[in-house]
C-alpha cells in the first residue's frame, strides 16, 4: 500500500537538494538580484509553546490573550509565532491581544511593517479598564 506522506516527504526533499544546486543565473532570473549565499533550510528546536488563554467567542471567531509585565520588545515575534501556531492547529487566525498588566507605561509594539509582511495584534493597558468592571468579573467567578 502506497505511503502518500512518506512519497511526499521523499519528493520535497529532492526538489530541496535539487534546488541547492540551482545555478546563479535561474535566481538572476526569478528576482533580479544576485546570490550572496546559500542560508541553511533545516530550522531543528524542540519546545513546547503554551499561550495564556485561547478561546472560541459566540460568533465563532478564535481569541487569543496574553498577558504581559513588562514591555517586552520582542512581543511581536512571538505573536506572529503563536498566530502561526494557532492557525496551524485550529485553520483559523485568531483575533489577538496583550493585556499589559507592568507598572511603567506600555510601549510593547503591536505590529510588524516589513516588505513583504503586514501582522498587528491589539494592546491594552489594564490601568485602561474601569476597576469597577474587574470587580464585578472577580464577583462573579467567586460566586
Amino acid at each position: 500500500m502506497p505511503n502518500k506522506q512518506h512519497d511526499s516527504f521523499v519528493y520535497d526533499r529532492t526538489l530541496r537538494e535539487l534546488f541547492q544546486d540551482v545555478p546563479r543565473a535561474l535566481i538572476k532570473l526569478l528576482v533580479n538580484k544576485e546570490i550572496k549565499e546559500i542560508l541553511e533550510t533545516s530550522f531543528p528546536k524542540v519546545e513546547e509553546r503554551r499561550v495564556d488563554l485561547l478561546t472560541r467567542l459566540e460568533d465563532d471567531t478564535l481569541f487569543h490573550l496574553e498577558i504581559q509585565s513588562i514591555n517586552d520588545t520582542l512581543m511581536p515575534k512571538r505573536m506572529l509565532k503563536y498566530a502561526s501556531l494557532i492557525y496551524e492547529n485550529y485553520g483559523e487566525f485568531p483575533f489577538q491581544m496583550v493585556l499589559y498588566v507592568g507598572d511603567r507605561d506600555i510601549k510593547i509594539q503591536n505590529q510588524i511593517n516589513e516588505k513583504n509582511l503586514r501582522y498587528n495584534y491589539e494592546t491594552r493597558d489594564i490601568r485602561e479598564l474601569i476597576a469597577q468592571n474587574l470587580l464585578k468579573v472577580k464577583i462573579l467567578q467567586i460566586t
